[in-house]
């Protein structure tokens, strides 16, 4: 009564006095009793010496809380030295008399095999025993027998019965765990808002895996309104107990602003917290850190290879797959080949797709590994399987495009189809590109833009400008200037040299934009430049500077491009027009001394390659001696070439020379009926200012008909 302060003030010194009188005597509990004040230090200092010896006299009486006392204090050290068999044995001795504390801790020595041979089954029957009589650390002992299959094999209602009894008696482990029951919908329904419960109230209880629970409950918004705030601070609270897996989302949230600004410098520091007690995920997230430096922390190879090293040997695929790397290139370590082959060998066995994907690649290029195209398929394959974009998107364009291997063009498209499931844009323009060109399928255009455009749509720079050429020429879909501007100009804006040149040019000719002499200087000079310039780009340029477009005029500028440009070893029509332009500054000494004999080479390039002006000019040059001899025959033979160029300028230019070839007799003879036809058709294509000079040739072949007739 006076160690309970029952009827009377609690008084320690009083209940220890009574007790020991009463011990004098042999009662049994007040041994029991003396022995526990000392155990527990009420109203005496803590002695387990004096508490053992009380203990031990009540145990031997039988005493069944002495027994339990006993045993606690022989398995954990307590005044004794430590003896699990011992204390199994005091164990025994109360489990026996039904003391469901020991029988509990009996269980526990006999699933642990500690100071008594390992035995699931009287683990099992001893754990049951405790727990059906309410005992809770008993429940909860038995669910996790249930739950890991050792005891008894897996059965989740049973260990969702047995965790929820114990969780209801307050245990925070036992709460903690059934909310993973509800959140997995193991052994119970899936139930996020029953999970957040259990997590809340074990994690109140100051549960560092139930804080860490619950913050991932906030984190993720499950059975609760997302919040990243609530998460840190559960995670924070935990990882303040020491918690390793909360120091490292601790350091997740300050290193991706989750709930706390982005602090690098905080997410280091609790990474290495976590690391100190051997976080594998942890050493990688350092590894990467200081791999790829972030903010105020200093990219550092050295450092990198250090942490990524640490989990590696912890085996850690992502780690190790990162130590092959950095031996690949050198980075933080001295390059070493085998080495490299040896931490990607390994993590690509365990799986890493990355590193299958790696080496995968290198067996196909040859690079570092000698070619072998069976095992790069293989590896690729893995990868692919193992849902690698990149590793499916090179199994579509090997079996596509390679031609050392058979083509199998049902499998690329299988490959290629997968990586774009996996999110890689690219892969769709290669779909594209089967069905546009038919490979292995029928040709299909309007499918091939489908895919081009989700390609385009991803910021592939090629599809960019295919769908610009396709729009441009109502490829597989309706032909729209505006919308191939747009396109093109998205393409050209990633440095798309093809789709460049088109945008100058469409600037240039107004083509789907108002026409923009500054912006076609401005994209034509980009592409224009250097040894490798593109020609027709050069073209526009020259032009630009011929009529002082969007530029002031410099017929010397523009020589030198359009030089360039006519240089150019393809027939083009910028090329063909360049040239004709370079014979006529040479013709008309622009921009250089004049010389005939130049302006007659590059206007015969160009008519030969079908520019009309350049076959006027030419048969110009020729009718009047210009650079050569006077030669007729050669200056019929390129007006008529001009002249049957429909809708030129040149056609209406070539059919007035003809007519006035025709009505001097100049190479053909002396015809006034073809030349009034050549001069209509002049007149027809533009010449409006012949048409006096028409009138008078009908008139003077009207009188002449008369007099024939007279």
């Amino acid at each position: 009564m006076y160690r309970y302060g029952i009827g009377v003030e609690q008084n320690y010194t009083e209940a220890l006095r009574w007790y020991q009188q009463a011990a004098r005597e042999e009662i049994v509990d007040a041994q029991h009793n003396i022995g526990a004040m000392y155990y527990q230090g009420e109203g005496v200092k803590q002695d387990y010496d004096i508490a053992y010896e009380w203990l031990s006299k009540a145990a031997l009486k039988g005493f069944v809380e002495a027994q339990r006392s006993l045993g606690i204090m022989y398995q954990f050290a307590l005044g004794v030295k430590q003896d699990y068999k011992t204390a199994s044995q005091w164990f025994q001795l109360a489990a026996d008399q039904g003391d469901a504390v020991a029988q509990n801790s009996l269980g526990a020595m006999y699933y642990h095999g500690m100071g008594i041979q390992q035995d699931y089954d009287q683990a099992l029957k001893w754990y049951r025993k405790a727990a059906e009589q309410g005992y809770a650390y008993a429940q909860f002992n038995l669910g996790a027998a249930y739950f890991s299959g050792n005891a008894v094999p897996v059965n989740y209602p049973e260990v969702f019965k047995w965790y929820k009894l114990a969780a209801e008696q307050g245990i925070a482990s036992a709460q903690n765990d059934l909310g993973h029951m509800y959140q997995e919908g193991k052994g119970v329904q899936q139930d996020y808002t029953q999970a957040f419960q259990w997590f809340q109230q074990a994690a109140e209880q100051g549960s560092a895996a139930a804080q860490t629970s619950l913050a991932f409950m906030y984190a993720s918004g499950q059975g609760v309104e997302r919040n990243s705030i609530e998460a840190f601070r559960w995670n924070h609270l935990a990882a303040a107990q020491g918690y390793a897996f909360a120091q490292y989302n601790v350091g997740i949230s300050y290193q991706h602003g989750e709930g706390v600004p982005v602090d690098y410098i905080e997410a280091v520091k609790w990474y290495k917290r976590a690391t100190g007690q051997g976080h594998v995920l942890a050493q990688v997230q350092l590894g990467k850190i200081y791999y790829y430096g972030h903010q105020d922390v200093k990219q550092n190879f050295e450092e990198a290879f250090d942490w990524f090293s640490k989990a590696a040997k912890q085996d850690n695929i992502d780690a190790q797959t990162y130590v092959g790397f950095m031996y690949k290139n050198g980075q933080g370590v001295s390059k070493d080949y085998q080495q490299m082959l040896q931490w990607y060998k390994l993590a690509a066995a365990k799986g890493s797709i990355q590193a299958q994907f790696a080496l995968g690649h290198m067996y196909y290029k040859g690079e570092v590994l000698k070619e072998n195209k069976g095992k790069a398929l293989k590896l690729l394959r893995q990868a692919a399987e193992g849902r690698h974009a990149e590793a499916a998107f090179w199994l579509g364009y090997i079996y596509t495009y390679d031609d050392k291997i058979i083509h199998d063009y049902p499998e690329a498209l299988k490959w290629l189809t997968k990586s774009v499931e996996l999110g890689d844009g690219d892969a769709a323009f290669y779909i594209g590109d089967i069905y546009e060109f038919g490979y292995g399928v029928e040709k299909n255009l309007e499918e091939a833009f489908k895919w081009c455009k989700l390609s385009a749509d991803h910021g592939n720079k090629y599809a960019q400008n295919k769908l610009g050429y396709m729009y441009s020429y109502g490829r597989g879909v309706v032909q729209n200037d505006i919308e191939a501007f747009k396109w093109y100009k998205l393409a050209a804006e990633q440095s798309h040299t093809i789709a460049q040149l088109e945008l100058g040019a469409m600037y240039y000719y107004g083509i789907g934009v108002e026409k923009d002499y500054a912006e076609a200087f401005k994209w034509s000079k980009l592409l224009a430049e250097g040894i490798n310039g593109k020609s027709d780009a050069r073209m526009i340029l020259g032009e630009l500077y011929f009529w002082g477009h969007g530029v002031k005029k410099n017929y010397v500028e523009a020589f030198k491009w359009i030089k360039l440009a006519a240089e150019g070893h393809h027939h083009s029509f910028p090329n063909r027009f360049a040239k004709f332009r370079l014979g006529m500054m040479y013709h008309f000494g622009k921009g250089v001394k004049r010389s005939y004999t130049q302006a007659i080479k590059w206007y015969t390039f160009a008519a030969e390659d079908g520019e009309p002006m350049a076959q006027n000019n030419l048969g110009y040059m020729y009718r009047n001696g210009q650079g050569t001899r006077v030669d007729y025959q050669q200056a019929l033979k390129w007006f008529l070439k001009a002249a049957e160029q429909e809708g030129t300028k040149a056609q209406a230019e070539a059919a007035y020379d003809l007519g006035e070839m025709y009505y001097e007799g100049q190479g053909v003879k002396q015809d006034d009926a073809a030349a009034l036809k050549w001069f209509k058709r002049a007149v027809e294509h533009g010449r409006e200012d012949d048409k006096s000079y028409i009138e008078k040739l009908e008139a003077m072949l009207g009188e002449q008909g008369a007099s024939d007739t007279g």
